[in-house]
């Protein structure tokens, strides 16, 4: 059984360009409509790995062939600008019915909208958030043991992703067990099959316990369920107030 230690937060918030499978949902990567789960093919890897992910989609994957941040990315804090959690409106209303909860094949993702994002004058609505195991990134060299990307789409094209740290510990081990991280080289993260791919402008980190939500370990509860890529589920409810509550509570960095 998986409890949540707490949740280490990192937030990133794109306008032009985000992950290849952070845009899904939104006009970078349209979701089909009452169709069968969308199944990525780019890997961490071998023939699908990072040096061909230009090659797998030369036209939406140009980017990849000449970016300067291409995932992962390493992390750093102080290194960017803080915005404190109170100049950005997040909202989410619960979902008492639950929402659809899907295997991409890279991620596992679930279907969110409803809830409404605003910074910097810009209006944005979520679209979906999705889950790492391990994490994608690296927090200041260390790799975490998921990352949660939360993705909203704005006006004239502007997509921005929120993404967090999870750290996790099994229930079962001794007290003093410690989390589930491990320090990596940034060449070691890339040979790490970490199931996404793609690129982004600005990211950074912010680390900090908060009180964890019950959102995650209900969403997590439904996994077995859908272990083969393009199979769909509808989750438990979902009380997304605490986990609102918690990104508002911090600081972010852009």
């Amino acid at each position: 059984m998986l409890s949540r230690k707490g949740l280490s937060l990192v937030v990133a918030i794109c306008m032009r360009h985000v992950f290849a499978s952070c845009g899904h949902g939104t006009t970078l990567q349209p979701r089909s409509q009452n169709g069968p789960v969308d199944v990525n093919t780019f890997g961490y890897f071998g023939p699908k790995g990072p040096t061909s992910w230009v090659a797998l989609d030369p036209v939406k994957n140009a980017r990849c062939g000449n970016g300067t941040r291409q995932s992962p990315i390493n992390v750093v804090p102080g290194s960017l600008s803080v915005i404190p959690g109170a100049q950005i409106s997040i909202k989410i209303p619960d979902m008492p019915k639950g929402a659809d909860f899907e295997n991409r094949g890279t991620t596992v993702e679930v279907v969110a909208e409803g809830g409404t994002m605003s910074i910097g004058g810009v209006r944005y609505t979520l679209k979906q958030f999705h889950f790492h195991l391990p994490s994608e990134h690296l927090d200041n060299g260390m790799s975490m043991a998921m990352e949660v990307h939360m993705v909203w789409q704005g006006d004239a094209g502007k997509v921005a992703v929120v993404g967090f740290y999870v750290d996790i510990e099994d229930g079962s081990s001794a007290p003093n067990s410690q989390p589930i991280t491990k320090r990596l080289s940034l060449e070691e993260k890339r040979l790490l099959d970490t199931r996404t791919a793609g690129k982004q402008e600005n990211y950074a980190s912010q680390r900090g316990l908060v009180e964890a939500s019950n959102v995650l370990g209900t969403v997590l509860a439904s996994v077995e369920k859908i272990a083969k890529p393009g199979t769909r589920v509808k989750t438990q409810p979902l009380m997304m107030s605490k986990l609102v509550g918690a990104l508002s509570s911090g600081s972010f960095q852009t």
